[in-house]
């Protein structure tokens, strides 16, 4: 009986004009969505392998180790054509300096700024505000239609019990909403396999199959809250009311609250006092590089010795200097180095209290309260599982620190920082046989490029709690309007 209830309200739905238009308007949605993000993704990745090049191109370059620029380059996430998560709110590169550690990282790769302007128009976000007016559409006169039209009556006179028609109500507005959201990542598929710029594999399908199942509890919930809706009201017109006043709340105003009630994680207190103590750290800084200039350079130019001054990062080396002017700048730059090295670790280990800390925890209670949404619950899994979530940041920083590390090793082996190739170039016509003595040349061969490893932890380890709640919750609206069946029939 109940199978012959689920087809009969599958045909009703498809029958329905709002339905089919709906059903038409996100599978366009999601095509021409997913084309567009296709392109941004193939100019982002092009963008970073001409990065990448260029950075290797520079290293090479170099002929004095002050000079040395690298950078660590974060690549775009495929996934970000389903859910752009925070890919648009934060850097994807950081460039190494002996005597900075930067705690943000920058913007390398461009963002089409048209595209920008609707960065929040992903898949993810379509299939959040649409498929929950879906859900709606599907369920919220699905019992107080059938009252108004006295076909309620009917049906009950036969050998159908409350319970399974409104279970096969049910069902059919949720194999309904699994068919549209199949078909969506059915066709996202296709045209990602079939794109040439797109490498593909298989975790991404593993991917699209815990997303679809995601989707469908959250359309599930939606078809659920709108049968509660159907059953209580007395017209289709007073559901209608109610469902746009529930959908308005949970999509529009709760997210707002919950946005307002995370605010900061660091009292504005505390931040001044950080402030404060970095500005400290800056002055003496300063001090120490003017005494540092004062005791080994200043000496040589007031007695008229010194050539020329340059290297550094981002400035021109030192060509011609006299034997006087290498040795006061090898001193400066020995002692700038220990100054520097220690005002790099100092101001990194505030600036982590002042800015990283604060957000690092920020993320975990917008975690935490996104429970209380399933809007905000919805993207908050959909940006783990597509990779495209702070965690994914936050690895990156973790990444360049271990990065950092390795480049300060190498200069260390090479004994960099009390070398005269430290801000001279070796040229022959300077130095007799400089090419062919490899003490008297750079070498940066061995030096270690950054090579991003993907942060992908288990999908479904990630989200399990998030999907527990789902199922809680759907069990226990369904056990209520099975409830409210027996009672407002």
């Amino acid at each position: 009986m109940i199978t012959t209830l689920i087809k009969k309200e599958l045909i009703d739905h498809f029958l329905e004009g709002k339905i089919q238009i709906l059903c038409f308007t996100i599978i366009v949605l999601v095509f021409v969505t997913t084309l567009i993000n296709m392109n941004e993704y193939k100019k982002q990745n092009e963008n970073y392998q001409n990065q990448v090049n260029q950075n290797l191109k520079k290293i090479k370059e170099n002929k004095v180790f002050a000079t040395i620029e690298l950078k660590a380059l974060r690549p775009p996430e495929i996934r970000s054509i389903i859910c752009r998560g925070i890919e648009n709110k934060v850097g994807n590169e950081f460039i190494y300096n002996f005597n900075d550690i930067p705690i943000k990282a920058k913007k390398s790769i461009n963002i089409n700024q048209y595209t920008l302007g609707f960065h929040s128009l992903d898949i993810s976000t379509i299939f959040i505000w649409i498929i929950s007016l879906f859900g709606f559409l599907l369920s919220y006169d699905c019992v107080s239609k059938e009252k108004e039209e006295g076909t309620l009556r009917l049906l009950l006179t036969s050998n159908a019990s409350r319970a399974s028609i409104l279970i096969s109500k049910i069902i059919s507005s949720i194999i309904v909403v699994s068919i549209i959201i199949f078909a969506s990542f059915f066709s996202i598929t296709i045209l990602l396999i079939t794109s040439p710029s797109i490498d593909f594999d298989v975790s991404i399908i593993e991917d699209f199959t815990i997303l679809m199942f995601v989707f469908i509890l959250y359309g599930t919930f939606w078809v659920l809250i709108g049968t509660t809706l159907s059953i209580i009201s007395v017209s289709s017109a007073t559901s209608l009311i109610g469902a746009m006043a529930v959908w308005i709340f949970l999509l529009i105003i709760l997210p707002g609250i919950l946005t307002l009630c995370i605010g900061d994680t660091m009292l504005l207190e505390d931040k001044r006092e950080i402030s404060k103590t970095i500005t400290t750290l800056d002055e003496s800084f300063h001090n120490s590089e003017n005494n540092l200039f004062d005791r080994n350079i200043q000496p040589i130019i007031n007695a008229h010795q010194f050539v020329t001054m340059g290297g550094g990062t981002g400035s021109p080396p030192v060509w011609f200097p006299n034997e006087k002017t290498k040795e006061a700048m090898l001193q400066y730059f020995i002692g700038q180095k220990l100054v520097r090295d220690d005002y790099a670790k100092n101001k990194f280990r505030l600036e982590e209290k002042k800015y990283l800390l604060p957000l690092k925890n920020k993320n975990k209670l917008s975690t935490t309260i996104s429970m209380l949404s399933p809007m905000n619950m919805t993207e908050i899994i959909t940006q783990k599982v597509c990779k495209t979530s702070y965690d994914n940041y936050f690895n990156f920083i973790d990444q360049f620190l271990l990065y950092r590390n390795l480049v300060n090793e190498f200069l260390y082996s090479k004994n960099a920082y009390n070398s005269y190739l430290w801000f001279t170039p070796n040229v022959d016509r300077f130095y007799e046989n400089a090419r062919s003595d490899p003490k008297l040349n750079i070498d940066l061969d061995n030096i270690p490029v950054f090579q991003y490893n993907k942060y992908y932890t288990n999908a479904l380890k990630a989200i399990a709690l998030p999907i527990v709640l789902y199922l809680f919750f759907c069990l226990a609206i369904t056990v209520v309007n099975i409830y409210l069946s027996k009672k407002m029939f």
